[in-house]
């Protein structure tokens, strides 16, 4: 119904408006304009922009296109989460990113130890992942004091992979490890 290039383009206001829809699908099909300006808290014309910019022509067009949508996932349920997976799936360079995770397959198979750095949310991914490779037979550490000292010696870690994990890629401390394992 959205794509996912659309929705990068919208204002703040338009992702209210977004995020109210997706969030209240149902509801949003059995209501005025009015009545979605008011749950969503912007004016009529604001959700008329919104829908200008989705590629719509009017309210009419959205709410029928919406009821459809409605209709189909109540017969394909699946189709919800397999229709987004497969556009973002579809935007990829498969045979680029698969080149590349074989790559990266093959280092973790010629490594002697594998070692995962994260905290937070990232902690718990990098928990999972020494696990994980644990179960295949290697030999993994996970860290999550990302605060820790540097070793005192130098190690030599040229038989190591270290995965260093960020949700958002801006932690300064996983980006200081990484940058002194390196």
């Amino acid at each position: 119904m959205f794509s996912y290039d659309q929705v990068q383009q919208l204002n703040r206001l338009e992702i209210e408006i977004y995020k109210y829809i997706v969030g209240h699908p149902a509801e949003v099909s059995t209501m005025t304009i009015r009545q979605l300006a008011d749950h969503s808290h912007v004016s009529a014309t604001t959700i008329l922009r919104f829908l200008k910019h989705m590629g719509y022509d009017g309210y009419a067009e959205f709410k029928f296109t919406l009821k459809e949508q409605l209709r189909q996932d109540a017969t394909q349920p699946l189709a919800q989460t397999v229709v987004p997976m497969r556009t973002f799936f579809d935007r990829m360079n498969l045979p680029d990113i698969t080149a590349k995770l074989h790559r990266v397959a093959e280092l973790v198979h010629q490594a002697r130890m594998v070692v995962l750095i994260g905290s937070g949310t990232s902690a718990g991914l990098a928990a999972y992942g020494s696990h994980l490779f644990a179960n295949f037979g290697l030999y993994s550490l996970m860290i999550s004091d990302t605060s820790q000292p540097h070793p005192v010696q130098q190690q030599d870690l040229s038989d190591t992979v270290f995965f260093a994990l960020s949700v958002s890629g801006e932690s300064e401390d996983i980006i200081e490890q990484s940058v002194y394992y390196r």
